[in-house]
């Protein structure tokens, strides 16, 4: 069954695509993903450039063999299907971010809302630089918490999420 992202059509060849990299991410224990292309004259998404990262972070390329790139999807080895502030930042710049997760088995979509404005791009953009970016691999409590307020206030004002799997 195809899952809508706003105006995007998610079809089911791609969700199996997205569950298999979680298979493969249980195995090897880093992210992988893929980016999401829209097709010409259509709106429905198809997988583009595969790409490898680490146990804690993945870059994606922004290509696309045919289409034009709307955003990633990617694996978290560890943790839950939630975004941190670089996929926000990137689901604001291109419209969508997918994140399965294989500790609960689940892929969610984070969606921009409404068209991007210069203004809270910038603010974004800024929180990531500032607080995420600079990020140890070890936080204390008090790192985490403002990382999340930062996140959650990011997240619950400029997307919708919609829950794959």
């Amino acid at each position: 069954m195809s899952i809508k992202l706003n105006s995007y059509i998610l079809p089911e060849d791609v969700v199996e695509k997205m569950k298999v990299k979680i298979e493969e991410t249980k195995e090897k224990n880093i992210e992988l993903g893929f980016g999401l292309c829209r097709m010409k004259y259509v709106n429905t998404l198809k997988p583009g450039v595969e790409c490898t990262g680490d146990e804690c972070k993945i870059v994606q390329m922004p290509e696309c063999p045919t289409g034009l790139y709307v955003g990633g999807f990617h694996t978290h080895p560890s943790g839950v299907a939630a975004p941190s502030i670089a996929d926000l930042k990137n689901a604001y710049v291109n419209d969508v971010e997918c994140v399965g997760a294989q500790e609960e088995d689940a892929i969610r979509c984070f969606v921009r809302l409404g068209y991007r404005k210069p203004d809270d791009e910038k603010y974004i953009i800024s929180k990531f630089k500032e607080i995420e970016e600079p990020f140890p691999k070890v936080v204390d409590s008090a790192q985490y918490e403002r990382w999340k307020s930062a996140r959650d206030e990011i997240w619950n004002k400029h997307f919708q999420t919609v829950d794959v799997k």
